[in-house]
């Protein structure tokens, strides 16, 4: 059965793991499946969820939450 929703955070967070992972800085950290399924998991734990049943509504919270206030890393 496929899936008629998306929580559009997971979205986010996999794809912001994906490219953190790959960076530089984060080379001297485990990018196993596992420790990133784990970061992954923790940090939807403790973020929002945003669950939607269209590409319209996808759309819509994805800009809302793309700001530059949710992007700063340094929060």
């Amino acid at each position: 059965m496929e899936r008629e929703y998306t929580n559009v955070m997971e979205e986010i967070v996999v794809t912001w793991v994906q490219v953190l992972m790959s960076g530089i800085e984060y080379q001297t950290f485990c990018s196993c499946r596992k420790c990133k399924n784990d970061i992954i998991t923790l940090s939807l734990n403790n973020l929002p969820n945003y669950y939607v049943t269209t590409e319209v509504g996808r759309i819509r919270i994805f800009g809302n939450l793309n700001t530059e206030e949710n992007r700063k890393m340094d929060q």
